[in-house]
């Protein structure tokens, strides 16, 4: 079969219009992408997909003086454009790539084509789980799946966006391709959509590109901007894909009659499961083995106890913090716990409360994902202000503890507490908490006798998190609801009413005044809402796009008043 590497490419972009022409190294962009696209060793030929748009002629004669294969169609139904090119160009696989990715890597569009060939699969990407940069997308599919989405996606985003129904829809035989990158590469901006990604591509090019010679690849941009902060210091922070999300906004809200069917949930009361369902575990685990698996994982903890359920564990934690302090205060971050009395909500407020109590306070106990505890700085200052009171600082990792990081809050934000206390997540759903101490001096009552089951869930779920691909995807699929429903409301006026904030596998939907309007509009199309989103391995693509569409047609009834 051959091999086709079709380029989607316009004049139309609304935030730096004509920008596929734009010059880079004196060549326009375009001219760059194909060229690149054309080093894959299995691409068989590269052709551009673009618009029977007037203002497309100019793209249709740069081809044509550069010889390359050049396909138009119509401009808001690419999947149309898409199948139209694959059938003028005999494309058994096509490779999708957009017009935008000057820094598209050869080998990366290599190694997603070996990826679906493979097992023959009827999809391959680096898109379904973001490994590389933003700017490497590379998405390869066979001319059958491509002509199965042509006949059934109806949805306008489906349209514009080629792949959604590939991506998301049954039956489709589907791959993600990964990169070995360090996460601080994950996403990171190398796509251009804004002038300021031009400015970076610009810079990238003067450095790195020679006439005549091979391209290079994403990791000689990387050495760049490790060794030029100036270079790194011009990538964009703009949010990925804010296209996809902005075509739902244009889609027609969802009929209520959508919600038939078992609710979607985005956070399990009570449950915070994170493989998807409560897991009892393989075989067999006692509690000396659930507990060496808990010190595995969290690195910097000395000592382990298991308790009842987080209620347990953290009752446990603030009474070895009274004992060992001889105090009787616990200052709460807002939301923390229920224990602590009286509350705090930044650092201002919590250094007033230290001038108050002080002397009395025997631990301060914070939410490491609740409001605003990803601040820049908000953790590494309660740390400080803990010590200097000669109070433990105790984190509540009820939810959080498993979705951050490998070792919780302390492994994700490098501030290690005195004590932190973990719920169900640590047994994928499963009634038991546990007791965490970095301090070997740390004393509590011995354990609790923790529910059957418990110790082997406890095990098997730290085992399944221990390679770092459900975390990852926790964090892709949390991203896409943070910046979907963020971009949604910013596009439909109600930005100053609703906000979703907090870290990307744990964060929150804040809405100002009545919340019942959204919760209705949510719960009648199926969605069961909760402020709080927690997405597991369960919430694949389809998921996270219906709950998106649903949440669109929620915030109408904010932007109407409701």
């Amino acid at each position: 079969m051959r091999t086709v590497a079709i380029v989607q490419a316009r004049t139309g972009s609304s935030r730096l219009p004509r920008k596929v022409l734009a010059p880079i190294c004196g060549r326009p962009m375009l001219l760059h992408v194909v060229e690149r696209a054309a080093a894959a060793r299995r691409v068989d030929e590269v052709a551009v997909a673009t618009s029977s748009a007037p203002d497309d002629d100019a793209i249709a004669e740069l081809c044509r003086e550069h010889g390359i294969a050049c396909v138009r169609g119509s401009e808001q139904d690419v999947l149309d454009r898409y199948h139209r090119a694959a059938q003028a160009l005999d494309a058994g696989v096509i490779v999708r790539i957009t017009g935008d990715c000057p820094l598209i890597d050869p080998q990366v569009i290599d190694r997603a084509i070996e990826a679906r060939g493979a097992c023959d699969a009827d999809y391959a990407a680096n898109v379904l789980l973001y490994t590389y940069p933003n700017g490497l997308d590379v998405e390869v599919f066979r001319r059958d799946a491509l002509e199965r989405a042509w006949r059934e996606a109806r949805l306008p985003a489906e349209r514009e966006h080629v792949t959604p129904y590939i991506r998301t829809g049954e039956d489709f035989e589907r791959v993600c391709v990964r990169s070995d990158l360090p996460r601080r590469w994950w996403g990171q901006r190398w796509t251009v959509d804004e002038p300021a990604d031009l400015r970076f591509a610009r810079a990238v090019f003067e450095r790195l590109w020679r006439a005549g010679q091979p391209p290079f690849g994403h990791r000689a941009v990387i050495e760049l901007l490790e060794r030029e902060p100036s270079v790194a210091a011009l990538v964009g922070s703009a949010v990925m894909h804010e296209g996809t999300y902005l075509s739902l906004v244009r889609e027609p809200a969802l009929p209520e009659s959508a919600g038939s069917g078992a609710p979607l949930e985005l956070c399990v009361q009570g449950g915070d499961v994170i493989l998807g369902t409560p897991s009892a575990g393989p075989e067999p685990a006692d509690e000396a083995d659930a507990r060496r698996a808990l010190r595995d994982a969290f690195g910097w903890a000395k000592r382990v106890w298991l308790a009842r359920d987080h209620a347990d564990a953290l009752e446990r934690a603030l009474g070895s913090a009274l004992d060992a302090t001889g105090r009787a205060r616990v200052i709460a971050h807002a939301g923390a716990g229920q224990l602590g009395d009286p509350e705090f909500e930044d650092l201002d407020a919590l250094d007033a409360l230290l001038r108050t109590h002080a002397g009395d306070v025997a631990a301060i106990l914070v939410d490491p994902a609740g409001a605003d505890a990803d601040a820049p700085g908000f953790l590494a200052g309660v740390r400080e202000r803990a010590t200097r009171a000669g109070a433990l600082l105790i984190l509540d990792e009820r939810l959080s503890g498993m979705r951050l990081a490998p070792g919780g809050a302390a492994g994700f934000s490098g501030i290690v507490p005195d004590v932190s206390c973990l719920g169900p997540s640590i047994a994928d759903g499963r009634r038991v908490g546990a007791v965490l101490a970095a301090d070997p001096g740390i004393a509590l009552p011995g354990d609790a006798s923790v529910p059957p089951g418990s110790p082997g869930a406890i095990v098997a779920t730290l085992s399944a998190l221990r390679d770092g691909s459900v975390r990852d995807q926790l964090w892709e699929q949390g991203r896409k609801l943070v910046d979907g429903i963020n971009v949604m409301a910013r596009a439909l006026g109600v930005d100053e009413r609703i906000r979703c904030t907090g870290q990307a596998p744990h964060s929150r939907i804040r809405i100002s005044g009545d919340a019942g309007p959204f919760r209705t509009a949510c719960e009648r199309r199926g969605l069961r809402f909760h402020a709080l989103q927690c997405p597991t391995l369960a919430h694949d693509e389809a998921r996270i796009e219906r709950a998106l569409r649903v949440y669109r047609s929620a915030l109408d009834a904010l932007a109407s008043g409701g």
